[in-house]
């Protein structure tokens, strides 16, 4: 299991999140990375999410959420909504025909399937024990994975900023309230509100129009 909190925006990465992740991140900050993944657009199902990761057919993933916690840093004004989420995952060794492949999207992009292609840069924020936040690429037993990603989707670009907490379970609320304040103490962009803390499901049917 693990707890999420995403942010999404409509638009291109403004500028100056960009030199903020540049500047004060640093070697930290993980290569880009691009996949498209093609997700199932269910607006009335929101906790579960259900995709075909890297847009093949033979790699499902299904998540579905489990518990929603109010999320608030108020001397920073940051709200929104964490979420637990359950995630299983199958790929299937077997070779896929490419009429099979082809058949499967044969009516994309109409229908219930959109694609969504990303570009994240990926970032941990480790959480000492004597309080301190320190960040870097390597993996990290407590504290915050989180990433800054580029999307598009319908032909619209959009871009989200997102954090998966790392740690005991009975400690990832702590957690998430302990290390983002250092987090975005400078954090220079568009307020991180309620109103734009969605989940992947939620992003979907809003992006579709739904």
């Amino acid at each position: 299991m693990s707890i999420e909190i995403r942010w999404f925006f409509e638009h291109e990465i403004p500028d100056d999140i960009e030199s903020w992740v540049a500047e004060r991140f640093g070697d930290a900050v993980g290569k880009p990375k691009s996949r498209s993944d093609i997700y199932l657009n269910a607006p009335k199902c929101d906790f579960l999410g259900i995709k075909l990761r890297h847009a093949r057919i033979d790699q499902l993933e299904i998540k579905r959420r489990t518990a929603t916690f109010p999320f608030r840093l108020d001397a920073l004004v940051v709200h929104g909504v964490a979420e637990d989420w359950i995630k299983l995952s199958w790929k299937d060794a077997t070779p896929i025909p490419v009429d099979d492949h082809a058949a499967f999207f044969d009516r994309f992009p109409s229908g219930p399937w959109v694609e969504a292609a990303k570009t994240r840069r990926k970032i941990r924020s480790r959480l000492r024990e004597d309080g301190a936040v320190t960040h870097t690429k390597d993996r990290i037993d407590r504290g915050l994975s989180w990433e800054l990603t580029k999307l598009e989707i319908l032909g619209n670009a959009w871009w989200s900023l997102a954090f998966d907490v790392h740690g005991p379970g009975e400690e990832h609320l702590e957690i998430l309230q302990r290390t983002l304040p250092y987090i975005l103490a400078d954090y220079p962009g568009p307020a991180l509100s309620q109103e734009h803390s969605l989940s992947y499901p939620r992003w979907i049917a809003r992006a579709s129009g739904g």
